[in-house]
């Protein structure tokens, strides 16, 4: 059965960083695979930047690696949907980025310990997201700001 977390600054202007760890801490000796967020859903203005510094138009289909960064306009019908998903399609990670506001993808790792698959993912926030987790594993999840 999935979980859903809704995280939200105590203030429009701080900033939130949520450090997901999947299911457990990335242990040393095991090699590290870079994880990918794809675009799933769009709806009113949304954009994006990565390491060119150039805002682009998000659209379903988009691809976005690690420091990349969102940001949804102030109408109320705006949000964007990413989904992460590791190669055995097990662990569903879907972020759900509200109006007004900005998400960073500061890390997105996945590891192989024994036969678990390990998310390690960090995000910068300033506005509101809804994470959706899913899938047979156990989640700890820190907000810190």
């Amino acid at each position: 059965m999935g979980r859903k977390l809704l995280a939200r600054p105590t203030s429009a202007c701080r900033a939130v960083v949520a450090t997901l760890l999947v299911p457990l801490l990335l242990a040393g000796g095991a090699a590290s695979d870079s994880l990918s967020a794809r675009v799933v859903k769009v709806a009113g203005s949304v954009r994006f930047e990565e390491t060119d510094m150039l805002w682009k138009n998000v659209k379903v289909g988009t691809v976005l690696g690690a420091h990349s960064l969102l940001q949804t306009s102030t109408s109320k019908d705006s949000r964007v949907d990413l989904e992460l998903v590791g190669d055995d399609g097990r662990g569903k990670c879907t972020i759900r980025l509200f109006p007004n506001s900005v998400l960073r993808l500061i890390r997105m790792n996945s590891k192989a310990v024994g036969p678990v698959s390990v998310r390690d993912l960090g995000l910068g926030l300033a506005g509101r997201i809804l994470v959706s987790l899913d899938g047979a594993f156990d989640y700890d999840v820190e907000l810190t700001g």
